[in-house]
């Protein structure tokens, strides 16, 4: 399928707010950046942000990384499900979509519909992948990440249909964040229908949940980051800080809440875990069933590796002494149904 056939809905819907800056989707697929240290409203409406929109009117998608992209990839992937492939068809988009880009075009104001709250780092690992340390909010942190939402609510609030949290942290362990699904007000949202949380799931159990009942109705989907299939790997390896045994026990648990519609489970593959790919997709079948989407996804390297650590982990290196048997790998057990990567030009 040609890119130029689609329209990649992310930079006319969705807005990705983290602390200091924000994006119109995934940082590290976009090289084209949004300004820092204004207003999430106004980083929308920025030149930046036109730019990137005119890349995508436009066909050439000149500031997306097509590998990384598991938009893009999708293209590529057609096993890939739709909630990953907001790609339309130019010839079938819908009105609402048509509506929004005719109203760009013309000058008018638009407004994202999808919010993705990623301004707290607080999480209880340090996955390798990610940071280098366990990171904390402070008091002033927690106040600042009140006072984000607060600014949002009364900028966006009233466009809001998905609201995502939040891929730079966790949302069970940020306080900030905790205490909004603890006290969540309907009425600051007036068209939300959905809410999505990405998770390690490690504190995410029937306690937590109770503790939450405003979000119930609306949380239907979300993202568990794992990268592993073994105790050992997943503790001593790639998820530092997490217990495995509270991890299945979550997993399962979540399953069974009844407007949990889609679970996806991440796997970030590397050196260290590839071997473990196949039995991951048992795994997390057998646990989430009907609800799996399992997504492996190429490691990035966000500053937490060296050079030369970078190059040990990173089995997509062509040069990686494992390089091949990767490769065999994942040709012997993709493609499958409900599985989907953004390195399917390897297979």
């Amino acid at each position: 399928m040609n890119k130029k056939d689609y329209i990649c809905a992310n930079p006319f819907v969705n807005l990705e707010v983290h602390d200091k800056t924000s994006f119109l989707c995934c940082p590290a697929w976009v090289s084209k950046k949004l300004p820092k240290n204004i207003s999430p409203l106004d980083a929308w409406n920025s030149k930046e942000a036109n730019e990137i929109r005119d890349s995508i009117l436009d066909g050439s998608y000149r500031y997306c990384d097509e590998n990384l992209c598991s938009l893009l990839s999708g293209l590529r992937d057609k096993t890939a499900p739709k909630v990953i492939r907001p790609m339309v068809d130019r010839g079938k988009l819908p009105d609402t979509l048509q509506n929004t880009i005719n109203d760009y075009k013309q000058g008018k104001p638009i407004y994202p519909n999808t919010v993705q709250y990623s301004f707290d780092y607080t999480c209880n690992l340090k996955c390798p992948t990610c940071r280098v340390e366990i990171i904390t909010a402070n008091k002033s942190t927690i106040t600042k990440v009140q006072k984000t939402i607060e600014e949002i609510e009364e900028s966006l609030g009233e466009y809001v249909q998905l609201l995502s949290l939040t891929g730079t942290g966790d949302p069970f362990v940020s306080v900030g964040f905790r205490n909004f699904l603890k006290n969540f007000d309907r009425s600051k949202y007036p068209n939300l229908y959905w809410i999505h949380l990405h998770t390690n799931a490690t504190k995410w159990n029937k306690k937590m949940w109770n503790s939450m009942p405003n979000v119930h109705e609306y949380v239907k989907s979300t993202e568990v980051s794992i990268d592993a299939a073994t105790q050992n790997t997943y503790e001593n390896k790639v998820r530092l800080g997490g217990k495995w045994k509270d991890l299945i026990s979550n997993l399962n648990y979540i399953y069974t809440i009844p407007t949990l519609k889609h679970i996806k489970t991440s796997f970030v593959v590397q050196n260290s875990n590839y071997h473990e790919m196949e039995d991951f997709i048992k795994l997390i079948v057998g646990i989430c069933k009907e609800k799996s989407d399992i997504y492996f996804s190429r490691l990035i390297n966000w500053g937490t590796f060296s050079e030369e650590e970078f190059k040990e982990h990173n089995i997509f290196d062509t040069s990686h002494r494992n390089h091949k048997d990767f490769v065999n790998t994942i040709k012997r057990i993709l493609p499958q149904d409900k599985v989907h990567n953004n390195f399917s030009e390897l297979l």
